[in-house]
């Protein structure tokens, strides 16, 4: 099978609390353009023995509301 045909890949964009260290903040939100949000298992360090699904849905939804919030707030 071809990469990806079965699995989830994780890792390349890391999430953290410091730009140094990660590439997106807590909120799924790139540190270097402000308008970029990467809601799929590339924030993951690492990947555990299920698929991750459930989990990129809850962030998903997490880094939805901080958008929304951002906008209503004229701040994004």
């Amino acid at each position: 099978l071809a990469m990806g045909a079965a699995i989830h890949e994780c890792g390349g964009a890391r999430m953290g609390t410091e730009p140094a260290r990660s590439v997106l903040n807590e909120n799924n939100q790139s540190w270097d353009v402000t308008n970029l949000f990467v809601t799929d298992a590339s924030c993951y360090v690492s990947n555990g023995a299920v698929g991750p699904t459930l989990t990129i849905m809850a962030l998903t939804a997490r880094a939805c509301a901080y958008i929304a919030g951002e906008l209503a707030a004229g701040e994004l």
